[in-house]
């Protein structure tokens, strides 16, 4: 990147609060947007987008769940148990970078999250909840299998008490893969944890968002010091866009009581489909 000049910082700036407040309303620190834009719009290279990003991630992720901490929204056994289990894959995933080709991934995964954006996009209706009211009978796409099941409460300040059963096993192998990928590719993977919670696990929207931004804070911290020894981080420019991030996040979490949560997976949605067209665009070396 060129040297640091005042047009460049208000730029980082504002567009860490623009990325941070539309990640944080989705359950994603917003590395998934930071990433690809240090390398359009400052000329970054991969591996430091991503190291760059994922430093923002956990500053974004840290003042999101501070926020939603206080409001009770968060699962805080499930999001410590994900966050524990998905930092070994974020190790090996920022180690990848070294050893790896991204393109075949970047396409393999594209296409993958695509698929996953349009299914959420399709299915956002059958997502929502009655949130004034006990969620006592959440329904999951791995109901059929019982082992390892629990049930869990969230007691929320604003919208009574949630109570949700999912299973727990399921839910740990998915997010070590999540924890990969977020390594990897520089984001937090809220973009796609929040969707595997509500889709996969059950989870209620909301909780869904508020736990997957607390899980994201040890992984995105372990993955940023990762970045950082390998040399993958620009810090100056980091600090920049994370403090936008956090006033970002603040606005977010007072944004997502307002809006509704069929808007909230809409949302969630295209920005799967975003990344997914950049991945695969990258993958296939058209830009």
């Amino acid at each position: 990147m060129t040297d640091i000049t005042l047009w460049i910082v208000l730029s980082l700036f504002v567009l860490g609060i623009v990325v941070g407040i539309y990640g944080v309303s989705i359950g994603s620190g917003g590395g998934f947007i930071t990433a690809p834009l240090l390398i359009i719009l400052f000329g970054f290279d991969y591996n430091v987008a991503a190291g760059t990003s994922l430093v923002t991630v956990a500053l974004s992720s840290a003042s999101g769940s501070i926020a939603y901490l206080r409001l009770g929204y968060a699962y805080v056994r499930g999001a410590l148990l994900f966050s524990m289990i998905a930092i070994p894959g974020t190790i090996v995933g920022a180690l990848g970078l070294r050893l790896v080709s991204a393109d075949f991934f970047q396409f393999v995964y594209g296409i993958l999250l695509g698929l996953l954006g349009l299914y959420v996009f399709i299915n956002a209706g059958n997502a929502q909840q009655d949130s004034n009211k006990i969620a006592k009978h959440q329904t999951n796409l791995v109901d059929p299998i019982s082992f390892g099941t629990h049930t869990a409460s969230v007691h929320t300040s604003d919208r009574g008490i949630y109570r949700f059963t999912y299973n727990e096993p399921l839910s740990l192998i998915t997010n070590g893969i999540i924890g990969f990928i977020s390594g990897f590719l520089g984001m937090g993977g809220g973009p796609i944890r929040t969707p595997a919670l509500v889709y996969l696990f059950g989870f209620p929207i909301y909780v869904a968002i508020a736990t997957s931004l607390l899980s994201q804070i040890g992984i995105a911290t372990i993955g940023s010091l990762t970045h950082i020894l390998e040399g993958n981080v620009d810090l100056t420019s980091a600090l920049i866009l994370g403090f936008g991030m956090i006033v970002g996040a603040q606005i977010a979490v007072k944004l997502s009581r307002v809006l509704g949560e069929l808007v909230i997976m809409r949302l969630l949605a295209l920005s799967s489909l975003a990344i997914s067209i950049r991945l695969i665009i990258s993958g296939v070396n058209l830009i």
